[in-house]
């Protein structure tokens, strides 16, 4: 995003009435203040798009027309990128059609046995975004569908696995099949470093299966899933990591009882990447499950060096008078130019106009094939951003210990010797006791053990916590440092993000006189009943409010603005 030099502002007001977008302001103020040069980032091919990947699972019980829009509201308003749907109960073909009217946003992937239908069938909805590095996907008889997300570094499979609920003799096969072939494709990942997330709804309870283990008991067929995961891939179960007491957490609500059987379980090599995890119950559609969500940080996903970006350096203050001049002029002609093809009635679309018609002068060559603005181009590393917590290490190694000492419990002779005494020093420090050496016929060390990763997950997300807040407070100090001396950061950073807005066709107005509710639909009319509204502080109930006098002045009206500007 190019902008040229901003003229310094004694107060915030003045910076308010600058911002008004009238193109003679933009062009004509050419200080050399803090604001000698500006710089046009150009990332790397291997660089993300997005900062975090939102992942979330819900069984739809059954996928109707009237489910969809609330499905994909449901995904707008969470900010989901890719989810992962069970029981559709409804034809593949049948359930692309449905989701077509969102293609330009989302693209789905389904997949169901055609044989039964009912009670069965799987599906991604994935953002665009991330959907242009969808390279394979793979389904299997309505109770699997994996994704393969190819990027530029790394590579990572998500696989969508509904188990049913009621299984019969008949059904053995069938969950054979669908644990070989989840074995077999985590496996290959393992062995390729591919990273792998597994959710989906289960319709098993794992801490029933954790019980079965500590009273030495096998797992049943269908509950090998936790113990491929847990003991032979080592997975990291989200909830049962963030979850204080996951005894209490419910995914599931029906008559004959509740339970967690909805999960997310990711691979070893993003485990320090869980930003957060969520249970929200839906309430925009009928389903008996809820929604599980889990945001991780995408760019340290690729253990590679960081990415290498460009960026163009535009220095104003090396132009001469000619240029300066004929920049002006060529500003004002591109402005016209998009004033008109745009028809523009909004602030938004003068704003792209003033954008676009700066973006290609300062692309503009002379007669001499020459930039009007000096410029060069030079490239700088990326930076790995993410807080890696000295409790990461700690937390891993008392996750490995559980699994090892759940090995024991079955095998006397599996060694872990020096895991286990890691996992004591740790122990040590916490004030927690372990018997040394490991009793491999109690439970009471997997007991202490459970307690110690509760208490180093509680201090491992308030570490990360405050590595959150602190780059907020620094972000916050930089902005209000940047609003007294280096105004053009601040229309830089504005006109860099992307423009959200809200159309409105209808507006009720009440009389304050005689109390009569008055339906606007003449657009002048909403708007200016808009800007009358937004002259108040916002909050819960639109009424005046006692502004604070620090905030006084910026609410007030500008009269050095056009009063006509959102007409």
């Amino acid at each position: 995003m190019i902008v040229q030099p901003i003229p310094s502002f004694s107060n915030n007001s003045l910076l308010i009435s600058f911002l008004s977008p009238t193109l003679t302001n933009i062009v004509n103020n050419r200080s050399y203040g803090n604001c000698l040069n500006y710089t046009k980032i150009k990332r790397g091919k291997n660089s993300s798009t997005a900062s975090t990947l939102n992942i979330a699972t819900l069984n739809v019980h059954s996928l109707t027309i009237s489910k969809v829009e609330p499905i994909i509201d449901l995904m707008i308003s969470k900010n989901i990128h890719i989810l992962a749907l069970q029981e559709i109960s409804v034809r593949k073909q049948n359930a692309l059609f449905m989701f077509k009217k969102f293609s330009h946003r989302f693209r789905v992937i389904f997949d169901n046995d055609p044989s039964s239908l009912r009670g069965c069938g799987v599906g991604f909805i994935i953002d665009r975004q991330f959907a242009q590095h969808v390279s394979k996907s793979e389904g299997y008889k309505g109770r699997y569908l994996s994704i393969t997300l190819s990027f530029r570094h790394f590579s990572m499979k998500i696989f969508n696995v509904y188990i049913k609920s009621k299984v019969t003799s008949a059904d053995g096969q069938l969950i054979a099949d669908l644990q070989a072939k989840l074995t077999t494709n985590l496996q290959f990942n393992d062995d390729q470093d591919i990273h792998s997330i597994v959710l989906g709804d289960f319709n098993l309870s794992y801490e029933k299966y954790q019980q079965k283990l500590l009273q030495g008991k096998s797992p049943s067929p269908q509950e090998a899933i936790f113990d491929k995961l847990d003991n032979e891939f080592h997975f990291v179960d989200v909830t049962a990591l963030l979850e204080s007491d996951v005894s209490k957490m419910t995914t599931f609500n029906a008559a004959i009882g509740s339970s967690r059987i909805d999960y997310i379980w990711i691979s070893p090599g993003i485990f320090n990447n869980i930003l957060s995890h969520h249970i929200s119950v839906v309430d925009s559609f009928t389903t008996d499950h809820k929604l599980v969500s889990a945001s991780l940080l995408m760019p340290t996903l690729s253990q590679h060096r960081s990415p290498t970006n460009h960026k163009t350096v535009f220095n104003f203050k090396d132009m001469s008078t000619e240029q300066w001049d004929e920049y002006q002029k060529y500003v004002k002609l591109r402005f016209t130019h998009y004033n008109d093809k745009l028809k523009p009635t909004e602030v938004n679309s003068k704003w792209t106009s003033i954008k676009l018609a700066i973006q290609d002068a300062s692309r503009y060559k002379n007669a001499e094939n020459e930039y009007l603005i000096p410029q060069r181009t030079c490239s700088f590393r990326g930076s790995q951003r993410i807080h890696f917590s000295p409790l990461y290490k700690k937390l891993r190694t008392v996750l490995k210990c559980i699994k090892a000492c759940r090995k024991a419990l079955k095998r006397p002779s599996y060694e872990f010797s020096d895991l286990y005494k890691e996992s004591v020093e740790i122990a040590l420090s916490y004030d927690t006791t372990l018997t040394v050496p490991f009793a491999s016929d109690s439970t009471f060390n997997i007991i202490k053990l459970m307690e110690l990763k509760d208490i180093l997950t509680i201090e491992y997300n308030n570490d990360l916590r405050e590595s959150q807040l602190q780059k907020i407070k620094e972000a916050t100090i930089i902005r209000e440092s940047n609003l007294d001396g280096n105004q053009g950061k601040v229309i830089k950073s504005v006109m860099e993000h992307e423009v959200r807005s809200i159309v409105l066709d209808k507006v009720i107005d009440t009389d304050p006189t005689t109390n009569v509710d008055v339906l606007l639909t003449n657009p002048k009319d909403i708007k200016r009943k808009v800007n009358d509204h937004f002259q108040y502080a916002a909050q819960s109930i639109n009424e005046p409010k006692t502004i604070p006098h620090e905030w006084s002045d910026i609410f007030e009206p500008k009269h050095d603005i056009d009063a006509s500007i959102y007409d």
